[in-house]
């Protein structure tokens, strides 16, 4: 959205007519998106002291897209002493541990298989 004045503008942002709280910048984002809005209809109210302008509407076209899940780690082969606890998980290589049973690992034997 664009608009210039030689005079400050406030901006308000409205969705099928009805504004849009805390909506009062030059733009309007829409973090995750959901496919309920799709069809909506958005306007941009520009205002100074002398008078107040509106944009044409902008209508949201939201697609959904199905997207299968897909396994970047995969699990490796564990021994453990009966008694300990384990955990499998989504746990990236390169963060530590912040497991409160992390302590346990010292005592854990684990083989990876190539």
């Amino acid at each position: 959205m664009g608009a210039s004045s030689a005079y400050p503008l406030t901006y308000q942002w409205t969705q099928n007519g009805t504004n849009l709280a805390q909506a009062t910048t030059t733009s309007l984002s829409f973090p995750g998106v959901q496919t309920n809005l799709n069809g909506y209809s958005y306007q941009c109210v520009v205002s100074n002291v002398y008078g107040v302008v509106t944009s044409t509407p902008a209508s949201l076209t939201v697609t959904f897209v199905a997207v299968r899940p897909s396994i970047t780690n995969q699990p490796a082969y564990l021994t453990n002493y009966a008694g300990a606890t384990q955990i499998l998980g989504p746990i990236s290589p390169a963060a530590p541990s912040r497991s409160p049973t992390s302590g346990i690992r010292a005592r854990q034997r684990l083989w990876t298989t190539a």
